[in-house]
């Protein structure tokens, strides 16, 4: 190999402003005549696509294979990446530039936890190789890895030497740990400085290699690279989709799923913008939020806060205000130091709501176009990449409407969670369906993902249908997803999931399953006249649930744990509300449940709830119930007089539907309670009523209202209550 090269390795952080102008200025000095990634070996086709006028960044390179649909390979860039703006600059001077990591195939082979390097190193050097960044910053005198990097290394945004310096740092830590490392991380260098090797053999000479600052060191000795790592194993040929994706701030910030990421996107994309301008920049950006939550922030205290934030920074010796610096001077001046204010913006000042866009081009999969079309087609694209909640309502006589169930339903069909079905809003009538749409970037990632399955919709559900019915879905599963299928009016494999059905109905004892089962059955039902499908074996299949869901629930009401039981009140409320609708199956439904309301076995959280029913179906049951109430609160036993009102409050109670007295039974026994006992009770009926609709607390408010001029009742109790403990139940109600 000819000696007459010359490298220039750039080690950086992923994500870093600092880095990102420095990568920038070292290059532009450099002047090279090769420009070396550090990404994944198949990234370099995409290279090209970034030149598009119509991306907005941040955006994800993402890698999937088809033989291996459970692993994917994902790498975001925002304006201030590196190795972004390394490519811009390459593409934008006609100077080639290339991916030389490992290829993702070779990726989602390797072992990237394998430890067995730490064997022969001390607890010292397995720090130096866990947690480089960390292992540097505690010898500085920090605590946070991140902190340090950020003050000492990102702030600094033009002093190009900094990078022999970064190399000399993690030099002297790869030596103290011997080179050893994980398997993925030395499989990675040795493929990169093989690359290089063929990117010299082939007559490149000034050549800069932009890598995460650990890997900086190992281009040093490039002719000492062994294939052994390679030849070792024994890898698959896997086929490799790839794609570009809308990305997001959110996505790419610090936190335990995404490691590389950085606390602060916002401040970095302002530092890399103009970072003599940056500190006013984030100063007004969160005062306009502020606004937004209808906080009156004026210019004065913008300026005073930009002050403030160089004086702290002083004060600190920071070279550059720090994310810190500014939250400290927001709280003193926009929240008049009260520092629980700065929670209601600190999310959108700090991380943001940035969301990246790629264009459909030629590079993207048959199915991803055909979805992006769709989309379109329904009007539904202006929601795709909202950062806010939105409710839509269609009603599905209209065939407008029409086709956007179709489309929701096939991605609830297809795992996309685009949209869910808003259960909140339940008077919109047969004909009518509210969703509830909220786009993530993960959304991109699956509609890649099912492109691997096929290149036509009926292709990709096709296939997706099979590993359900491969797999152990359960029959509440597989009902919604044949309510989904048939919705989406994709003709496809719904007769084999019925009859999984109808087979797991023979022999499924889970009444919680079983009940879970009926909800999506009964919708296909209500609408097939709408959809244009056949509902008599959808009917079939509840009239077999149904009456064993009844006869099950008899025997399963003992000896539950709290959980179950909890559950057991969701599968009962589901029950009742399909035979109050269908009007089917009334007759065995209140011979079980008055059955069950006899038994004094019954789990204390079961029978409440079972007293809610009845309740709301007979007000004749009155005298019954009080005898109940007395029975259970005279027992003594705390933990079954909560259980007890708790499944008596569960799931829509209508107290308008009751007598006085039954309200302020349970309020005479809440203020009978001792003092360490009402506290206790007090955690307790704050969730309870967080469930209850305002309507409700309402009417059970005007019941407790008490006027202490009338003559007193039987309710006595109620007038001698400490003003205090009733102030306490009426904030809660």
């Amino acid at each position: 190999m000819n000696d007459k090269y010359e490298l220039k390795v750039l080690g950086i952080r992923h994500h870093g402003a600092g880095s990102c102008l420095r990568v920038v200025k070292a290059l532009q000095e450099y002047k090279p005549d090769y420009i070396c990634v550090e990404m994944p070996f198949e990234a370099t086709a995409l290279f090209p696509l970034l030149l598009n006028r119509e991306i907005k960044f941040p955006i994800a390179f993402l890698f999937f294979s088809k033989l291996l649909k459970s692993k994917s390979l994902y790498l975001p860039v925002a304006d201030f990446s590196p190795e972004l703006q390394a490519i811009l600059y390459a593409l934008n001077n006609t100077i080639p530039v290339s991916a030389i990591d490992l290829p993702s195939e070779l990726f989602f082979q390797v072992d990237s936890r394998s430890t067995k390097y730490e064997e022969n190193l001390s607890d010292d050097e397995i720090n130096m190789v866990r947690d480089p960044i960390g292992y540097l910053a505690k010898l500085d005198g920090y605590k946070d890895g991140e902190r340090w990097w950020e003050l000492n290394i990102e702030h600094d945004t033009d002093q190009v030497d900094l990078f022999d310096k970064i190399k000399q740092m993690m030099q002297y830590l790869r030596e103290q740990s011997q080179y050893k490392d994980d398997e993925e991380t030395l499989m990675r260098e040795a493929w990169m400085k093989n690359e290089l090797v063929k990117i010299i053999e082939s007559g490149k000479r000034k050549i800069a290699i932009v890598c995460g600052a650990w890997h900086a060191p190992i281009f040093d000795q490039i002719e000492s690279t062994s294939k052994k790592l390679f030849t070792d194993k024994k890898f698959k040929k896997l086929e490799i989709a790839q794609s570009l994706i809308p990305w997001s701030f959110q996505r790419m910030a610090l936190s335990k799923y995404y490691t590389a990421g950085i606390s602060s996107p916002v401040w970095h994309q302002f530092l890399f913008e103009d970072r003599t301008e940056a500190i006013s920049k984030w100063l007004t950006h969160a005062a306009i939020i502020f606004r937004k939550q209808n906080y009156s922030i004026n210019t004065a205290q913008i300026i005073d806060a930009e002050i403030l934030t160089r004086n702290i920074a002083f004060l600190r010796n920071h070279t550059l205000p720090c994310i810190d610096d500014m939250l400290d001077a927001a709280v003193a001046t926009f929240c008049e130091g009260k520092e629980e204010l700065i929670n209601l913006v600190k999310e959108k000042a700090i991380v943001g709501i940035q969301i990246g866009q790629v264009p459909l081009d030629n590079s993207s999969l048959p199915f991803q176009i055909i979805f992006f079309e769709l989309l379109k087609v329904c009007k539904l694209d202006k929601y795709w990449k909202s950062s806010e909640d939105i409710i839509i309502d269609l009603d599905l006589r209209k065939d407008h409407h029409l086709k956007q169930s179709n489309f929701l339903h096939l991605c609830r069909l297809l795992n996309i969670d685009f949209g869910f079905v808003n259960a909140e809003v339940s008077s919109l009538g047969n004909f009518k369906e509210s969703w509830r749409l909220h786009w993530q970037p993960e959304l991109d990632h699956r509609v890649v993902e099912l492109s691997l399955y096929g290149n036509s919709i009926e292709d990709v559900v096709e296939e997706y249908l099979k590993e359900i019915l491969n797999s152990n879905s359960n029959m509440k599963d597989l009902a919604s997803i044949l309510n989904h299928l048939l919705k989406s009016k994709v003709n496809c494999r719904s007769e084999l999931i019925v009859g999984k059905i109808l087979e797991s109905t023979s022999y499924e004892s889970d009444l919680i399953i079983l009940a879970n089962t009926i909800n999506p059955l009964y919708s296909i039902t209500q609408f097939g006249s709408l959809f244009n499908y056949e509902t008599q074996i959808i009917e079939d299949i509840i009239s077999n649930i149904v009456p064993k869901c009844i006869l099950v629930l008899q025997s399963t009401t003992k000896e539950l744990d709290r959980e179950y039981s909890k559950k057991l009140l969701t599968a009962i409320q589901i029950l009742d509300n399909f035979i109050v609708s269908s009007k089917l199956y009334e007759k065995e439904w209140e011979i079980c449940l008055y059955k069950l309301n006899d038994s004094r076995s019954n789990n204390t959280m079961v029978s409440g709830k079972i007293w809610q029913i009845l309740l709301n179906r007979n007000v004749d049951l009155e005298d019954r119930f009080m005898a109940e109430i007395n029975f259970i609160f005279e027992s003594g036993e705390e933990n079954n007089q909560v259980d007890w009102i708790e499944g008596f409050l569960s799931q829509h109670t209508q107290f308008f539907y009751f007598p006085k007295r039954l309200v302020l039974a349970i309020h005479s026994w809440l203020i009978s309670l001792s003092e360490d006992s009402f506290r206790s009770v007090l955690v307790f009926l704050r969730r309870v009523f967080a469930d209850i609709s305002s309507i409700e607390k309402n009417k059970i408010y005007e019941l407790l209202k008490v006027n202490k001029y009338e003559n007193k009742s039987n309710d006595e109790i109620l007038y001698l209550l400490a003003e205090s403990r009733r102030t306490l139940i009426n904030d809660i109600i």
